[in-house]
Formats: C-alpha cells, sequence, structure tokens
C-alpha cells in the first residue's frame, strides 16, 4: 500500500511541476535562446539513453526513472511547441470557410512538424526498449501521445470550455483551427475509454496477488497518469480554470495572450466569439492553451 500510494503522489508531483517549468521556459525565453535550447536538448538525449538503459532490467528504481525519462522526452516536445520552434509548415489562420476535410488539412498542417516528431520519438523509444524487460516507460509515452491526440482531436471538433492564459502570442494564428460547441460523441467515448482503462490498470493492482513490487508501482504509475489526463479531457467540460495550479510559473512576466487578443479578434472578426474560463488537456494541456474559443458552425468537420 505505501509503494502505491508514493507511486500516485510522485506521478502527480511530476505532472505538476513538469507542467509549470515548461510554462515558465516558455515565457522567460526565446526560440533563439541557445542556452535553453542546449539545455533542453541534452535532457532529450540523457532521457533516450536512460529509458534504453532502465528497460534492460525490471526493478522498482528502473521503473522510475523510465518515467521521469518520459517526462524529460515529453516536456522538450512541449517545450520547442510553445517556443513556435516546433509546430509546421502553416502559419496562417484557418481560412473561415474552410469545411470537412479541408479544414483538417489545414489544421494537420498547421501542426505538422510536432506531430511527425512525437511520432517518431515514440518509434525510437520502440525500438530503444523493445526487448527489454521493462516496457513500462514505453506504456507511459504511449498513454501520453494517445491522451494528446484525443485531447487535440477534442479541441478540433468543439468541446465547451478551455482556457486562453498560457497562450503564446506568436501561436495565436492556432486558435481558428479549433472549435467552442457542445459535447459531442467522441468526446464522451474519449473520457469513458480513458476510464475504462485505468479501471484496468487499478483492478489489476488490486486483485492481482502474483505482481512484484515492480510491476506494482509500474501499474500505479500508468494508471495515475491516464487518471489526470482524463481529468484534463473533463476540464473540458467544465467551467473550471486551472490556470491557478501553475501560477506560480507564470513568474509575473506579463501574459503574451494580452498582446495577442486584437490579433485573435481579427483572425474571428467573421465568428461569433465567446471566451469561457476552462482548461485543455494532457500532458497536453500546455498545446490545448493556443485555442481561442470559436463559435464554428456545426456541419461537418
Amino acid at each position: 500500500m505505501v509503494e502505491i500510494i508514493c507511486s500516485v503522489l510522485f506521478v502527480v508531483f511530476a505532472w505538476w511541476f513538469s507542467t509549470g517549468a515548461v510554462i515558465a521556459a516558455a515565457r522567460l525565453s526565446e526560440p533563439s535562446n541557445v542556452w535553453l535550447t542546449t539545455i533542453a536538448c541534452i535532457v532529450l538525449a540523457g532521457s533516450m539513453y536512460a529509458l534504453y538503459v532502465t528497460s534492460l532490467d525490471l526493478t522498482v528504481q528502473n521503473i522510475v526513472l523510465a518515467f521521469c525519462s518520459v517526462i524529460g522526452v515529453w516536456a522538450w516536445h512541449e517545450l520547442f511547441f510553445l517556443l513556435g520552434t516546433l509546430t509546421g509548415p502553416r502559419r496562417e489562420a484557418c481560412p473561415p470557410n474552410a469545411r470537412g476535410w479541408t479544414r483538417f488539412s489545414y489544421a494537420f498542417a498547421a501542426l505538422r512538424h510536432h506531430e511527425l516528431a512525437l511520432n517518431v520519438t515514440l518509434i525510437a523509444i520502440a525500438v530503444l526498449t523493445w526487448h527489454g524487460n521493462n516496457q513500462y516507460g514505453l506504456a507511459a509515452f504511449v498513454l501520453l501521445w494517445v491522451m494528446r491526440l484525443s485531447a487535440k482531436l477534442n479541441l478540433f471538433f468543439g468541446v465547451p470550455h478551455f482556457s486562453v492564459d498560457l497562450m503564446p502570442d506568436h501561436l495565436a494564428y492556432l486558435s481558428s483551427y479549433f472549435r467552442k460547441r457542445s459535447i459531442t460523441r467522441f468526446y464522451l467515448a474519449s473520457v469513458a475509454s480513458g476510464l475504462l482503462v485505468a479501471g484496468w490498470l487499478i483492478g489489476r493492482v488490486t486483485f492481482t496477488t502474483d505482481l512484484s513490487d515492480a510491476e506494482v508501482v509500474g501499474t500505479t504509475i500508468l494508471a495515475t497518469l491516464l487518471l489526470l489526463a482524463v481529468v484534463e479531457h473533463l476540464f473540458m467540460a467544465t467551467s473550471f480554470r486551472d490556470t491557478a495550479l501553475w501560477q506560480w510559473a507564470l513568474l509575473n512576466v506579463p501574459l503574451k495572450s494580452e498582446t495577442s487578443k486584437p490579433q485573435l479578434s481579427a483572425l474571428s472578426s467573421e465568428r461569433s466569439t465567446s471566451l469561457d474560463d476552462g482548461a485543455p488537456v494532457s500532458g497536453l494541456r500546455l498545446q490545448a492553451a493556443v485555442a481561442q474559443t470559436v463559435g464554428e458552425p456545426q456541419d461537418g468537420l
């Protein structure tokens, strides 16, 4: 029981602190900051190497280190996304008349480089750890990848609420690719799927008697990580404002979104705009924060 409680608290703290650290770094730095990018790349390389080493043996220590390494890899992607270095070739607003697959293709082009980088990273981690005894690092990255994709698709299809308080001004154009609308079937399926898998993981820890200490810790970490992603999905359906969770990371630096609001207004001048306090998602909440609440037509994509 002690290892379960410690694992849950550790994952929650790592999720909270790493998110805040990336927010702070992105707010205080520019893409041309050589020191920041160098340190971030060193962290990425060290994390990838650690994932390989920790995959060789299934121990509690290796599972914890593998999870920390996944957080390091994920933080690299989130940081370079927020800095605007790793987004996509399309850096302009979606045309107001874009519908269906045309709108989807525009949205994908706006994020293509980041999506491809995540896919390449997933393949690299799989190659590095595939024959190892400890697959929990790979499993943690897969969970983050799946739930991040779910979050982005939900924002594309439309959700009732999300926050723009952490939005960098240089990513303001991405707001035009997202939609505000009532809860969709895809959203309900996303939340239900996450809860089912999390329930299965919790049941495995609770009712399986022959798990090793390492397996108990690893499964608990995965279940907690998945539940946090589900909670972030639930933020999309409520008016809860999660910005307060990372108020310490704002560092009293003027919000970049304040300088971008005129631009956002121009992007949506032909649309019905309504901004609500809410929250985006998973390990992914940082990327969802670039979305301005836009009232899109409800037909098609």
